[in-house]
């Protein structure tokens, strides 16, 4: 079953690719971005991992 989407003004085109990644199941079934548990370091780190990986 293909989870919906609802369409959203986003600031930045990695904030869209993210959502898009977690939409289509990109990092497992039902994982979701929790805002208050996230540690915005590892966050920035690895979103900047998948543009430049090393």
């Amino acid at each position: 079953m293909k989870l919906q989407s609802a369409d959203f003004d986003v600031t930045e085109q990695e904030e869209a690719d993210l959502h898009e990644n977690l939409v289509e199941g990109e990092f497992g079934h039902n994982v979701r971005l929790e805002q208050e548990r996230v540690r915005y370091h590892l966050l920035e780190e690895a979103l900047s991992d998948l543009h430049d990986p090393q």
